[in-house]
């Protein structure tokens, strides 16, 4: 039982994901669940809606999407029809607890066995840690059977690279914090003994002894010493402009071919460059520094950003803060079923990326479209 809030943790991008035909307000649909459209274009997000139309409860994720089973919000549990998603109450779960008319789980009303699962449980949005008392551990690191796991406000375990009070950190693809050096594409990432990543360096010069970690300097590399057969060595490299606040179109452009690259791996089209979602992103890459959200400072909808210009059935956007390249960024987004979906999703023509750079830190944006 689980409750679904927004993720903050600011290297774990949000995806939207709502990505299908949607012609009018109410339900909408795509391969991926239902979501429940307004008339003003958006969606209800980490929160409960009271369908118009058959006056029933229902409750959304972090993405918009409508959830089943069980629930936790607001410190208590709830429990949505698995085949609707609609709400029960003042009744007895299929697996044996009794609801209030209110919907919440009546705490006692229920096996003892049911009471007191406690350890490590799973949904398809990831791992949490659960109490004897049906409570969880959240915002918070813990330590269990002698490995570090960091969980996040919604108690879900950290996956990935996450941004944890301004350090950067990797988990494994269980949460187990990694407190060794270890390597990814080509790129050996430097942590201390509390799993702080204190550098990145190429792997060839890591190995050749080119390397040394500097605490004043943490990119001591050398360009010459690079290894050239690496066809992506261009844009793993942080050139004199990447490091300089603005846009950086040279990743932007980067990001578009290895998002090409994932689609040809599963056999999917390529996507072509459209200068007008390229153009947005770079303002809601801007955004992102104000606002980390899909919903715009003006409070609209990021899809506002090109709707004057851009006619589209279908349309997401992918956004992320505190990746260093365009490699790095694309991993987190693929480790991550909700942004893969829409990278990969088979619907999608036309794709648009930002990367802005603000006090040395780079927000990225993506824009899929299909115009139709």
């Amino acid at each position: 039982m689980k409750k679904n809030i927004l993720i903050v943790t600011a290297a774990l991008a949000i995806s939207l994901g709502l990505s299908g035909t949607a012609l009018a307000a109410g339900w909408q649909q795509n391969e991926t669940g239902r979501w429940y459209e307004r008339d003003d274009k958006t969606y209800p997000v980490n929160t409960w809606l009271q369908d118009p139309e058959d006056g029933r409860w229902y409750h959304f994720d972090m993405n918009g999407y409508m959830q089943t089973g069980w629930i936790q919000d607001g410190g208590k549990h709830y429990y949505l029809d698995i085949v609707t998603g609609a709400m029960w109450a003042n009744t007895t779960t299929p697996d044996g607890y009794r609801l209030d008319a209110s919907g919440a789980w009546i705490q006692g009303a229920g096996t003892a066995a049911q009471e007191k699962k406690a350890g490590w449980q799973e949904d398809n949005v990831g791992r949490w840690y659960q109490n004897s008392d049906g409570s969880y551990v959240k915002n918070r690191w813990k330590e269990i059977n002698g490995s570090r796991y960091y969980f996040d406000e919604s108690g879900y375990a950290a996956v990935g690279f996450a941004d944890i009070n301004g350090e950067e950190y990797y988990f494994s693809s269980r949460g187990v914090l990694q407190t060794k050096n270890f390597t990814i594409d080509g790129e050996v990432y430097i942590v201390n003994s509390r799993g702080v990543i204190l550098d990145v360096v190429d792997e060839w010069d890591y190995e050749s002894g080119q390397y040394t970690y500097n605490s004043g300097n943490n990119k001591t590399t050398s360009s010459s010493n690079k290894n050239n057969n690496n066809t992506t060595a261009n844009s793993q490299k942080e050139s004199s402009s990447a490091a300089e606040d603005g846009h950086n179109r040279e990743y932007a452009e980067a990001v578009i071919d290895l998002v090409n690259q994932e689609r040809e791996k599963k056999g999917l089209s390529p996507l072509e460059m459209n200068e007008t979602l390229m153009g947005g992103c770079e303002i809601r890459a801007e955004e992102l520094v104000e606002k980390f959200s899909h919903t715009r400072p003006d409070g609209s909808s990021c899809y506002t950003v090109v709707q004057s210009e851009y006619g589209s059935s279908y349309i997401g956007e992918n956004i992320a803060e505190g990746y260093t390249s365009p490699e790095h960024v694309m991993n987190g987004w693929m480790n991550s079923s909700g942004h893969r979906a829409n990278i990969l999703k088979k619907e999608y023509e036309e794709i648009g990326v930002g990367c802005y750079v603000y006090n040395g830190r780079k927000y990225w944006v993506q824009l899929f479209g299909a115009q139709k």
